[in-house]
């Protein structure tokens, strides 16, 4: 099902919600839903745990594991918005005049999309591991409307 006019002229107001509740995570601690810690602290921890690796060396390889999805979101996002130009990124209406297939839209239908996923998954590492798992579908869901 495809996102309405609304949602789409909304769409960075409805992330940002989806985001902000993914930090804040209120069912965490008050409602006994998990601990207030950062998902790359409980990933270092569930790795340590049985011996796979210490958590001196698990921290930093979550913490690059984080950054490596950032790069991708990243790089997505920024050839994508040079390869159409900022007037089509950020205009308030749909621009679909013809079917782009050259840049990243040779490899992707939705580079940007896809890098906004990319993003949002690495700032997940920040969130609660409760508002991790909060936000990641229900920015996928909405990612998948929008496109």
């Amino acid at each position: 099902m495809a996102a309405t006019k609304i949602e789409f002229r909304l769409r960075m107001l409805i992330m940002t919600v989806i985001i902000t509740l993914g930090f804040w995570a209120p069912w965490t601690g008050d409602w006994g839903a998990g601990h207030r810690i950062p998902l790359l602290e409980w990933l270092a921890l569930q790795l340590s745990r049985p011996g796979l690796l210490s958590f001196n060396v698990a921290a930093p390889a979550v913490i690059v594991l984080a950054s490596l999805i950032a790069a991708v979101g990243m790089v997505l996002r920024v050839w994508g918005t040079a390869y159409l130009g900022y007037g089509t990124v950020h205009h308030g209406q749909m621009q679909a005049g013809a079917v782009v297939a050259d840049g990243p839209y040779r490899y992707l239908r939705n580079p940007l999309y896809v890098g906004g996923w990319f993003m949002v998954a690495a700032m997940a590492f920040l969130m609660p591991p409760s508002g991790a798992l909060f936000t990641m579908p229900l920015m996928t869901v909405f990612f998948l409307r929008l496109i």
